[in-house]
């Protein structure tokens, strides 16, 4: 059940929603066979510039070796129980990009339009994510189109009442050619991920990143989202120089969610939040919901591109 939102939001949104032309119930639909929309360039929540138009070597093309997470201390489970099991080649995936479309993968692989291609790449990484006694895994989806590939790292938490595994969305990183590089994927304590990446600056295609940041990804139930250094949904698109029109105080007691969906959970309210504005593009937006642009403070203006939430159309 939606909460009740502060009137002059609603207004905000009404009005916002008419100066760029959206419609509050276009965008994304329901869930899509093939994802081929949903791999359109994306930066990682932390915003990066512009990737150099060099022409890249043939070392740029190739992908790099997915990091290990390190296991949960204690972590247990014979070798084909509960997650074990599962085949995570052999799912239904929600991308972990835009994952209001749907990737159905048969033995390992799944095609798309135009030569796009998934599959599951290394071996899953068992741990206890949530804490709850039993395993989870961490499990590498690679989206490959010519000589560009999407390498995501998602979090599939294990159902005992069910005996089902549940995805995580969205994805945890993003590794894609020209752009950053994950380096750590590490569990802290239970739902807490600590991630390092090399972000690229000025460096070439073929060149690897040197700048060295570290985040922290919260994940509760079946969603992710960035607690530090910066609160922000993850996958978020890069939006460079854009300018936030309306107080954050419009939003009252609610806010920004992690992902667009009603049990996904509020990143922040009203009282957090300096300003915000919708985002001008729906894509990757499911129907019914707008994606959120704000700041916290005049600290978050200066990573160029402001972090991002979702919040119901209506």
């Amino acid at each position: 059940m939606r909460e009740s939102r502060a009137l002059a939001l609603v207004a905000a949104i009404a009005a916002l929603t008419a100066c760029t032309g959206n419609e509050t119930a276009g965008g994304a639909g329901g869930p899509t066979v093939s994802a081929h929309s949903a791999r359109s360039p994306v930066t990682s929540s932390t915003p990066t510039p512009t990737p150099p138009s060099d022409t890249a070597s043939p070392a740029s093309t190739t992908r790099p070796s997915s990091s290990a997470a390190s296991p949960a201390p204690g972590s247990s489970g014979s070798p084909r129980s509960g997650i074990r099991a599962v085949d995570f080649g052999d799912l239904t995936w929600r991308d972990p990009v835009n994952p209001s479309a749907r990737v159905t993968l048969r033995d390992g692989r799944a095609s798309g339009p135009a030569g796009l291609t998934w599959s599951v790449d290394d071996t899953p990484r068992y741990l206890d994510i949530d804490g709850d006694g039993d395993e989870d895994a961490l499990v590498t989806l690679v989206a490959e189109e010519g000589n560009g590939y999407q390498e995501t790292r998602s979090a599939w938490l294990w159902d005992a009442s069910s005996d089902k595994p549940r995805q995580v969305v969205p994805g945890l990183t993003l590794d894609e050619r020209c752009g950053n590089v994950t380096e750590e994927v590490r569990l802290t304590k239970p739902n807490t991920f600590s991630v390092t990446r090399l972000v690229r600056g000025e460096e070439i295609c073929a060149e690897k990143p040197t700048a060295q940041t570290t985040s922290t990804i919260r994940v509760r139930d079946e969603f992710a989202w960035q607690i530090a250094p910066t609160v922000t949904a993850l996958m978020c698109p890069y939006r460079e120089g854009r300018g936030l029109g309306f107080p954050g105080s419009d939003f009252g007691d609610d806010g920004p969610r992690a992902w667009a969906d009603d049990d996904a959970p509020v990143m922040l309210t009203g009282k957090d939040i300096q300003a915000m504005d919708l985002d001008d593009s729906r894509e990757g937006v499911p129907r019914g919901w707008n994606r959120i642009l704000f700041i916290r403070s005049d600290s978050d203006k200066s990573d160029t591109s402001p972090p991002c939430g979702y919040f119901p159309a209506s």
